[in-house]
This record gives structure tokens, sequence and C-alpha cells, in this order.
């Protein structure tokens, strides 16, 4: 891969590239990479400001919907807990994760037996880690569990 210049491929408004040009791929990559170090170095770059830039939607136009709040907070916490670029967790990195991010959800915390299991459940690929995908189902399978739940308490005060 041949090294570009930051000033030859970021702009402050937009990425001037080629879609079809053989070294596209490569030059979006390196802007991209860029633009991302920009937004994390940047303490005057809010949460919600990085969300609308990277989805190329000025701030003026409209604040992020709730959906994509979450969905950028789901990252947020994965990504929070990842250390190094291999972008998985490790067991303890998880149960931290699980300790600190889940506290009132998750009953039996310190039921290693019981984490264990759920930390094989979840492990698709079988690499002893868990990876984004794997973290999002886990997520979606306590949803799944607290919306029973929350249906269950709706129905009760309809009753009422």
């Amino acid at each position: 891969m041949v090294a570009i210049a930051m000033e030859d491929c970021l702009k402050p408004d937009r990425l001037e590239l080629d879609p079809q040009a053989a070294e596209a791929k490569g030059i979006f990559s390196h802007w991209l990479y860029c633009f991302e170090a920009y937004l994390s170095s940047s303490p005057a770059v809010t949460e919600a400001h990085k969300l609308c830039l990277l989805n190329a939607r000025p701030p003026t136009m409209t604040a992020p919907t709730k959906t994509e709040v979450a969905m950028q907070n789901l990252m947020d916490v994965f990504y929070q807990y990842v250390e190094g670029d291999k972008c998985t967790l490790t067991r303890a990195q998880m149960k931290s994760l699980v300790d600190t991010e889940l506290n009132q959800l998750i009953k039996n915390k310190n039921n290693i037996e019981s984490f264990d299991k759920m930390m094989r459940d979840l492990d698709f690929d079988g690499d002893g880690e868990m990876n984004f995908e794997e973290f999002v189902s886990f997520i979606a399978s306590l949803m799944f569990s607290c919306n029973e739940i929350y249906v269950q308490k709706r129905g009760q005060q309809a009753k009422k």
C-alpha cells in the first residue's frame, strides 16, 4: 500500500475520490482512519456531533434519533472494554463489562458457572472471546427478556 499524506485526501468538508479508481479503497480507509482520529482527539466535538459527522449529516439539520443514539451507545460501551487492536472482549473484559454496565439487570453476577456457560453459548466462532456480533446477540437476548417483563407489567397496569 502506498503511504498517502493526510492533506492529500482528508478535506474538512468532503472526500473527493473516484470510487472506480484502483486506489479508492486504500485512500478511503486512510481518510476514515484520519477522520476518526480527529473526532477522537477533539474535546470540542460531542458524541452527538460525532454521530452526525460520521453519518455525513450536518449537526444543524436534526439531532440523532433515540435509536441512533442507542446504537452508538452500544458501540461505545463495547469498544470501551476492548483493549488493543483485536476488537474482541476476553472473558475478563466481558465480565468487567457485565459487572459494570449491567449490574442492575444481571442476577447472580458472581456465579462463575452461569457466566462461563453464557460465554460459551455466545461464542459462535469458538475463539474464546466475544466479538461485536456476539456482543449484540447477548444484548438482544437480554432485551427480549426485559421486553417480556415489560409487557407483563404493562398488561397488569392496564387491568387496574
